[in-house]
């Protein structure tokens, strides 16, 4: 899933206050925020970030929308599974290119 072309005018920096906007919204699709997560992963990635790096600036993203709203108890937990979510899309994103490239040399 590439969404670069959903958000090709953005930059890295733009891509990062975007997510975090997003994660703080209980009203977001779960599909559109996977696609924001994508997206600045690919923008990264592209960058010549490392999955390490990649990994870390989506976790701060969650982390500041969750810092900035003080929710509840329940909203905590509920921004945990999603930060869960968008660790599992980061990483699925990150490889899924290069796994792709490798399964072509195998069997081509």
């Amino acid at each position: 899933m590439t969404s670069e072309n959903n958000f090709a005018g953005a930059d890295t920096n733009a891509l990062k206050a975007r997510l975090s906007a997003a994660a703080a919204r209980v009203d977001l699709a779960p599909a559109e925020l996977r696609a924001l997560v994508c997206a600045l992963v690919d923008r990264m990635k592209s960058e010549g970030a490392p999955p390490e790096k990649v990994l870390i600036a989506v976790k701060n993203a969650f982390n500041d929308a969750s810092t900035a709203n003080h929710p509840s108890r329940e909203a905590l937990a509920e921004s945990a599974r999603t930060l869960s979510e968008a660790v599992t899309w980061c990483i699925e994103q990150y490889y899924t290119v290069e796994d792709s490239s490798r399964n072509e040399l195998r069997n081509g």
